[in-house]
């Protein structure tokens, strides 16, 4: 009697143990996330007003002045020396460098965003595939008994 109560014991155990292991149940909860889109303007066009310049020497200096004088402008001038003119110029290089540096990095901000959504959506469809795989496979197991205490 003691050994056919513990032959029945043993196979309701071992159906039991063999019931969870045809049933995979496991539930993932995410939140997405959203993200910030990052909205660059793009900036405005440069208009620049035209700028005269004048090559004064000491030969021409009358003649420059006259035409001013002639066109009502105020004789002030802002003058720059060869040298000051090099560096000026050497100023203006470096200015238009760093800005197509700047550019070149808005640009791949941009398109780091826009691949980190594309891996993002990707990844959330990879996860609702497997989701559904793993439900599917719950709805198709054999053994489907549950304890009333589970």
């Amino acid at each position: 009697m003691k050994s056919t109560a513990f032959a029945l014991i043993l196979l309701i155990l071992s159906i039991s143990l063999l019931n969870n292991c045809g049933t995979k149940s496991l539930e993932v909860v995410t939140t997405p996330i959203e993200r910030a889109p990052l909205v660059l303007t793009p900036p405005d066009i440069l208009h620049l007003d035209p700028v005269e310049w004048y090559v004064i020497t000491p030969e021409n200096m009358t003649e420059i002045f006259a035409k001013l004088d002639k066109r009502g402008v105020d004789l002030v001038l802002f003058g720059l020396t060869d040298e000051g003119y090099e560096t000026q110029s050497i100023n203006m290089a470096n200015i238009r460098k760093y800005i197509k540096q700047q550019a070149a990095m808005i640009v791949a901000y941009q398109n780091y965003q826009k691949s980190q959504n594309q891996m993002i959506t990707a990844a959330e469809k990879h996860m609702a595939a497997e989701k559904s795989k793993i439900e599917e496979s719950n709805a198709n197991s054999l053994l489907k008994f549950k304890w009333p205490w589970s």
